[in-house]
């Protein structure tokens, strides 16, 4: 009979306890990407939406892209 391995998986992964506060806007930032429907793509055709939230205001922006590719997020933390 082989034995369970219940080991933790992501013992070194930083917790957001562990970072440091940020003291000023772009300090850090979190990013993720939002596919929309047809119904709510923008008068250009967009379907992707690059949001992202400063941790420093609690500002959320989010920016339009045609697709989800290194060059649009790149694009949009530039305009960011």
């Amino acid at each position: 009979m082989r034995a369970q391995c219940r080991a933790k998986k992501n013992k070194g992964a930083p917790s957001l306890a562990n970072l440091p506060t940020p003291t000023a806007f772009g300090d850090r930032i979190s990013l993720d990407h939002q596919i929309l429907n047809e119904d709510d793509s923008s008068r250009d055709h967009d379907r992707v939406a690059c949001i992202i939230q400063d941790a420093f205001t609690k500002g959320l922006f989010g920016y339009a892209a045609d697709s989800k590719n290194a060059n649009a997020t790149k694009e949009a933390i530039q305009r960011f």
